[in-house]
């Protein structure tokens, strides 16, 4: 198992399909199946080098609504293997590449959008399956602090849905969509990310990126403080904390009745240099 496969299986999971056809008899046609958008192709050629096969990717720009696709006859191990695929999770085979996994169903199934009205960044995903959307939601969780959420049933289209909006949206983007993962996205997707939670002011520093996408900043008096956070300030400080790689302190900020946290650095673990990159990246 390696990130570019564990991604495959979630893109298969929720966009492929596994083709058996019944209706003819002129041996074993049961192949794979992939469609997308034609303004999405490239995802097809990392499918193709992913699985190493030789079927060809088939373009159709001049269809009514532009595609491509790419039928794959030379894998049926994978089909052996993942036989299920589509209503079970292979927990067991992505342990320790979930985060690619999920990012192959965000890409497949997912949504990553701004609301204008409320000038807030979206980040849904939908199956008709419950326990998979749940599986999802219970995953981010546990791994990013978060409240639970609720796969909810989307009656007119027949689906559940989990659905987060804010900065807690933008940290699941960043824990998705950030780093080395060039071979194992939807190049479009990841530029959404970049746009709406980075606007663009992308770091080589992950936690840079992630205090960004929290909605805060580097304060004076070796503090990070947060803008405009609706809710329970002590709740986000514990939050980042958890997911940053060095250590930092939640401390008490005010004296009114209005509880306000930040999260305080030790001064042998802040660096200089981060502050100053920190400042360039989100004040310029």
């Amino acid at each position: 198992m390696n990130k570019e496969f564990a991604w495959m299986l979630g893109y298969l999971l929720s966009d492929g399909s596994i083709i058996r056809p019944t209706y003819r008899y002129k041996g074993d046609e049961t192949h794979l199946n992939f469609i997308c958008k034609y303004d999405d192709r490239e995802v097809l050629y990392k499918l193709k080098s992913i699985l190493k096969t030789k079927a060809k990717v088939k373009h159709y720009p001049n269809y009514k609504s532009p595609q491509s696709k790419i039928d794959i006859w030379d894998r049926k191990d994978i089909i052996e293997t993942y036989n299920n695929i589509k209503t079970i999770i292979p927990a067991n085979q992505i342990k320790n590449y979930e985060r690619h996994f999920i990012r192959g169903l965000f890409d497949g199934d997912g949504t990553l959008s701004y609301r204008q009205s409320r000038n807030t960044f979206r980040i849904g995903y939908i199956n008709e399956h419950k326990h998979i959307a749940q599986w999802v939601a219970n995953f981010l969780k546990k791994e990013l602090c978060l409240d639970h959420k609720e796969a909810r049933f989307v009656k007119q289209n027949n689906v559940y849905e989990i659905l987060w909006e804010g900065n807690v949206a933008k940290l699941i983007a960043n824990y998705l969509y950030h780093g080395n993962i060039d071979n194992c996205c939807l190049i479009r997707k990841q530029k959404k990310y970049q746009q709406y939670c980075l606007q663009n002011k992308i770091s080589n520093n992950d936690d840079i990126n992630k205090i960004i996408c929290a909605n805060a900043y580097f304060e004076n008096n070796n503090e990070i403080a947060f803008i405009n956070i609706s809710g329970n300030t002590l709740k986000w400080c514990k939050r980042l904390k958890s997911l940053l790689s060095f250590n930092t302190v939640p401390v008490f900020h005010n004296k009114g009745k209005r509880k306000y946290y930040h999260l305080y650095i030790p001064d042998k673990i802040l660096a200089t240099n981060m502050r100053d990159l920190f400042n360039k990246t989100v004040k310029a």
